[in-house]
């Protein structure tokens, strides 16, 4: 009996050795053409410490295969590896080792784009790259162009900011209407069971604005929006099936309208200003499901097919700072439908309010479905089928619900309806 418990006991891990792999294989055939071996050329491979620093286990910890796929996971979704695998190795001795063995997507994007769509011309130009120096790190530039409106932006990310465990995202753009800063830093969640998470996050926009009816600039308006917020989020009884975590944290908003070129009277939107506690509670069942050719091309992706859902709350009262006193509260509900083999589908509700003065304010409700369906054929298909349906009550005076070309509806202008749901 002892012998048989001491079988039973999760092997240690003594070593772990990395392999990352090029985007394209010349061994293959289908990759063996000059294209694909420039490209190979000109993409630095991710660096081993990259892929060393997302394991969830280190030397002398027991080997956990549930880890092992959390950590494929956290590869995957860093955006720049396309496959992943972590492979426990039986040693003599009893104890394993580990092989991480990853291949890198191809991740410098450049943009170039001319179109037309709802009776307006566009223009787009600049480049990403999602690795930088095979450092994992991600930079962007683009100028956009949509009618009289033009766009310069700047985005930067790191997912382990100067060597820590904080993530750092930032972005400017400069517009025709106005600028937008914006960073992040964040302790994320690692894993189900990583015990806590911090971060927090700041925004300014200053922009022009406009309201439309029946497809025409009604009024225009100088938008100045600030935003920050921090939250500090703990890891609740923790089992394979079932992750609770709840949060605490601080929320503020501020908006100020000016007016630029009204055109119709009293629709200047109210300014406001929102500052006070929140509280966040999550629940996550994880129920993960791997596909490809989905959102990217020839990536491995993952879906979670389990129940999701998140709950946040604010208390706003106007004693620490807000215009008057409210409550907030929205919430996200997500589930996966697995519909057979290459066939799987998303359904997902999100609600945000406020309630001031006894009355519902900027209330918005969207559920939306989508459906996955992957042919077997020769030349692999996926066809996808979208649904969605929105509700909206007292929106705030800024916002709108609006259809038109630049959302489906073909032959028309954009922004052609405006409407409550």
């Amino acid at each position: 009996a002892a012998s048989a418990g001491a079988a039973e006991q999760p092997a240690p891990v003594a070593g772990v050795s990395v392999e990352t792999r090029n985007v394209f294989y010349p061994s293959l055939p289908a990759d063996d053409n000059w294209p694909f071996r420039m490209a190979n050329r000109i993409h630095r491979v991710t660096r081993d410490n990259v892929i060393l620093r997302e394991l969830l286990m280190a030397p002398g910890d027991p080997f956990d295969p549930l880890k092992a796929l959390e950590t494929e996971r956290n590869l995957r979704s860093l955006g720049f590896i396309r496959h992943a695998s972590v492979v426990p190795i039986q040693r003599p001795d009893g104890a394993v080792d580990l092989a991480v063995r990853t291949q890198d997507s191809w991740t410098l994007t450049p943009r170039l784009s001319v179109g037309t769509e709802g009776g307006e011309s566009s223009f787009v130009l600049g480049a990403s790259e999602g690795n930088l120096f095979g450092g994992g790190k991600q930079v962007s530039a683009v100028h956009a162009q949509k009618g009289p409106r033009k766009r310069d932006e700047f985005r930067y990310g790191d997912p382990r900011f100067a060597g820590s465990e904080g993530r750092f995202l930032a972005h400017f753009a400069a517009t025709d209407r106005g600028d937008e800063v914006g960073a992040q830093l964040q302790r994320p969640f690692f894993s189900h069971d990583t015990p806590w998470s911090a971060g927090g996050s700041y925004a300014r926009v200053v922009q022009e604005e406009a309201l439309y009816g029946s497809g025409e600039s009604a009024s225009e308006f100088a938008h100045d929006f600030r935003a920050a917020r921090a939250l500090a989020a703990l890891r609740l009884a923790h089992k394979a099936d079932l992750v609770h975590r709840v949060g605490a944290g601080w929320r503020y908003e501020r908006s100020r309208f000016n007016p630029e070129a009204l055109t119709a009277p009293g629709t200047l939107p109210d300014g406001r200003t929102l500052a006070g506690p929140l509280a966040a509670y999550a629940l996550i069942e994880p129920r993960y499901h791997k596909a490809s050719d989905i959102d990217r091309m020839k990536v491995i992706e993952d879906f979670n097919l389990g129940w999701e859902l998140g709950v946040e709350g604010a208390a706003l009262p106007e004693a620490l700072g807000s215009d008057r006193d409210r409550w907030a509260l929205g919430a996200t509900l997500q589930k996966g439908l697995p519909l057979g083999e290459g066939r799987f589908g998303l359904a997902q509700a999100v609600t945000e309010s406020r309630l001031g003065g006894g009355r519902v304010e900027n209330g918005l409700l969207t559920g939306s479905l989508n459906l996955f369906w992957q042919t077997a054929m020769k030349f692999r298909q996926t066809w996808v089928a979208h649904a969605e349906y929105t509700a909206t009550k007292a929106l705030d005076g800024e916002r709108q619900l609006n259809l038109g070309g630049d959302t489906g509806l073909r032959g028309y202008k954009n922004n052609a309806f405006q409407g409550a749901r």
